[in-house]
């Protein structure tokens, strides 16, 4: 190699007269009388390649991966280096993945796999040899009627496209490919789209054991599967959720069969389902999710790309928590309701986190809605008996929910979207349908389906805890309860009684209460500008001010006060809220 090298520095001195010789010839009296100079040193193997367009993505991996300074160094090194077509022509994701900072360490594994120690020309290798590089792993060299080629170890044959470039410390060799060195599933998985599971597997403690020797079937959820589930924060329910997902052994696609169970190594079952050239797969509770890849092959087993995530056998609660419900998850809890929901067999139609959230806290954001009212909610979102699956469904049917009202059941003609209506003709979209558990079905819905609730318990699902609590000071609250009542309330908020200097008590507040309550039902539409209504306070007066679209009211002593949210229904009347209290005539003696 030594006289390899030497032979091209002398080839380069001769050149030098001659260039020399040219450059005289063709230019100008401008001569410094200077001699001729010494041959030109190549530069290293990174200042060569940065300076050929083919390798562009070659030394972005190098400057990723921390490698660009280790080849500036004087080795020698001999650099298998592919072209940027050869780093294109790799499986979609995985150059943009192996460019992350999260896999710098499988990058520079990849990397090292192209750089051998030493300096080995094209006239240096021979047929069958084996160059060991600097991951490990080695290289076999083929040459055949004088063309050479390279065989990775995961059995690919690269071509070599320009061999023998010089640098001051080494060679390069360009290659048509990438050189992949066996990779186990973990590996491959991290590289090929499923990085969330990799993350998860990190973080169950299961990384090492699936880098060993297995052989493993990964069925692997792909990032997008992960949106919108939330996995367990215990690390052994997170671990039994994982190892749902692995078959022991190396089941390739063209091994599967329709209606095959593969037990899995947390011990349950899974089904394959096979319907022409659609392959899905079914969990314990009768999930099918869509085998979206096949055969990605790492050295220690295979991977099968899904399209969602297997839940091992899961109780409604355990789906809900499993599916980001945590806000139905809570009232649950709070409502006692739990054991009831793990047991049976029911269809539970589910709010989104957001509308818990608009749901009443007191000051210290504890709930304001509670047993037995939020019994009676949730029950209204659940019925018992054999599951209801969307394709049951249909349009105008009434279903009779656990808590005894009903709802109905709507399908656009057009759009197929389905949408339920409430007791009080309030209309809730289902977002997601047929999430199975092992005792029922969840459909997801995006707003609260609202039972026939009275007066009282309408104001406590909507947090006015003052006006009732005030009510109950005063004896009244039975009448807000009584459900053969039509009453029209004006309610002030919890902040309009606090903005009181004094809260009136004994038969001023009465009075006060009274003042805001009349007798039968009086909707937004059948108010208008400058009516009187007669309150059940001896029949003193409220008068209706109507501008444009804002209701305002004017109380008996001159005091105007807004409307600000209107007919808020229940089984035995109506709520307007008001954001000031209404005073009557006679001022409250204290």
């Amino acid at each position: 190699m030594d006289f390899q090298r030497s032979l091209r520095r002398l080839r380069a001195a001769a050149l030098l007269p001659v260039l020399a010789l040219g450059l005289v010839a063709c230019g100008d009296d401008d001569d410094d009388g200077n001699g001729p100079t010494d041959p030109v040193e190549p530069g290293t193997i990174v200042e060569i390649a940065s300076q050929d367009a083919r390798l562009t993505t070659l030394v972005s991996a190098l400057q990723a991966a921390g490698l660009d300074g280790s080849l500036e160094t004087a080795g020698p090194f001999t650099v298998f280096a592919p072209v940027n077509e050869g780093f294109s022509d790799l499986p979609v994701g995985w150059l943009a993945a192996l460019l992350d900072e999260d896999n710098e360490e499988l990058l520079t594994k990849i990397l090292e796999y192209h750089v051998v120690a030493g300096e080995a020309f094209s006239t240096d290798l021979s047929d069958g040899q084996a160059l060991t590089t600097l991951q490990g792993a080695d290289l076999t060299v083929n040459i055949s009627g004088g063309t050479i080629t390279i065989t990775d170890e995961s059995g690919n044959a690269v071509d070599i496209v320009q061999a023998d470039i010089d640098a001051s410390n080494g060679v390069l060799h360009l290659t048509r490919d990438i050189f992949v060195p066996a990779l186990d599933v973990v590996e491959m998985a991290r590289i090929s789209g499923y990085s969330t599971l990799v993350s998860l597997v990190e973080t169950a403690g299961l990384t090492e054991t699936l880098e060993g020797d297995g052989p493993f079937t990964i069925f692997a959820p792909n990032n997008l599967a992960f949106d919108g589930i939330v996995a367990p924060e215990d690390q052994a329910e997170l671990a039994d959720l994982l190892t749902y997902h692995v078959v022991p052994g190396d089941v390739r696609a063209g091994d599967l069969t329709d209606g095959q169970v593969l037990t899995t190594v947390q011990g349950e079952d899974i089904t394959v389902s096979i319907d022409g050239t659609d392959v899905s797969i079914i969990d314990a509770n009768g999930n099918a999710q869509t085998v979206s890849a096949t055969d990605i092959v790492g050295s220690n087993g295979v991977i099968h790309g899904l399209e969602g995530v297997l839940l091992p056998a899961s109780t409604i609660p355990e789906v809900a928590a499993l599916y980001g419900l945590s806000g139905l998850v809570d009232a649950v809890t709070l409502a006692e309701l739990g054991d009831a929901l793990s047991g049976g067999s029911w269809t539970v139609f589910a709010p989104t986190n957001d509308v818990f959230e608009t749901l009443p806290v007191d000051g210290e954001g504890n709930p304001v809605v509670v047993n037995p009212l939020l019994s009676d909610i949730l029950t209204y979102h659940v019925i018992d008996g054999e599951p209801i699956f969307a394709g049951d469904l249909t349009d105008g049917f009434v279903a009779t929910m656990f808590n005894g009202d009903e709802v109905t059941v709507n399908i656009d003609e057009g759009t197929g979207a389905v949408s339920l209506t409430d007791e009080f003709g309030n209309d809730v979209n289902v977002t997601a349908t047929d999430i199975q558990a092992s005792n029922g079905v969840v459909h997801v819905i995006d707003g609260l389906l609202t039972p026939s609730l009275n007066l009282a318990e309408v104001a406590q699902l909507n947090g006015f805890t003052t006006l009732l609590d005030l009510a109950a000071e005063a004896g009244v609250d039975e009448l807000l309860e009584d459900e053969t009542l039509e009453a029209t309330v004006f309610a002030p908020t919890n902040d309009a009684f606090a903005a009181l200097a004094e809260v009136p008590t004994g038969d001023d507040l009465l009075a006060v209460l009274q003042y805001h309550a009349v007798d039968g039902i009086a909707e937004s539409g059948d108010l208008f500008n400058g009516q009187e209504i007669a309150t059940l306070f001896d029949g003193e007066i409220v008068t209706v001010n109507i501008e444009g679209d804002v209701v305002t009211l004017t109380d008996g002593q001159g005091n105007i006060v807004n409307v600000t949210m209107v007919d808020v229904p229940a089984n035995n009347g109506i709520i307007h809220v008001i954001d000031a209290v209404l005073l009557p005539p006679t001022p409250p003696a204290s």
